[in-house]
């Protein structure tokens, strides 16, 4: 009976402890934020349209081997899309393109802080070519290989014209 009254005040003293030096802490923590990701092309600085990205996301390095947090995005007309919120509130995270390289040495390696894209923004290197965007809190940048906006055929120069027009707006 002593034992068992000793052994849970112990374990009433560690409880307390841990809540004192803030190990009390919900994981992942709930950020409001939205991260956002653009994916342009390295050479000419245009948007790449409907690019298809696979994202990963963990606590560490080993979460993104084993893909334990994983999902999918497409851009936009802009090369615009928005990271899942389940994705954005774990620390780390890992970009890929579907069907095309990004313009970086060992890019399925890099790993990436969500934290320091939501305070600062960030930018992948860009080995193809000199497009260059400024870092914008929230907002990744990824450069792809490819040409970028694409270019489609139209039936007649009537559908080309209303086509431009309503991508202008």
């Amino acid at each position: 009976m002593i034992r068992t009254v000793a052994l849970l005040f112990m374990a009433g003293l560690a409880v307390m402890a841990g809540y004192a030096s803030g190990v009390g802490e919900t994981f992942p923590a709930v950020h409001n934020e939205p991260i956002t990701i653009r994916v342009l092309s390295g050479k000419t600085g245009q948007p790449m349209v409907h690019a298809r990205l696979l994202l990963a996301a963990g606590y560490d390095r080993r979460d993104l081997q084993l893909r334990m947090w994983h999902g999918e995005a497409l851009t936009g007309l802009d090369g615009r899309a928005r990271l899942p919120d389940a994705l954005a509130n774990l620390p780390f995270l890992q970009i890929r393109l579907a069907r095309k390289h990004l313009c970086q040495a060992d890019s399925s390696a890099a790993t990436y802080s969500a934290e320091r894209i939501r305070r600062d923004g960030l930018s992948t290197p860009d080995h193809c070519g000199f497009a260059a965007v400024e870092d914008a809190p929230g907002v990744f940048v990824v450069y792809a290989k490819g040409r970028g906006a694409a270019k489609r055929r139209f039936s007649s120069a009537s559908h080309a014209a209303a086509a431009m027009a309503a991508q202008k707006n």
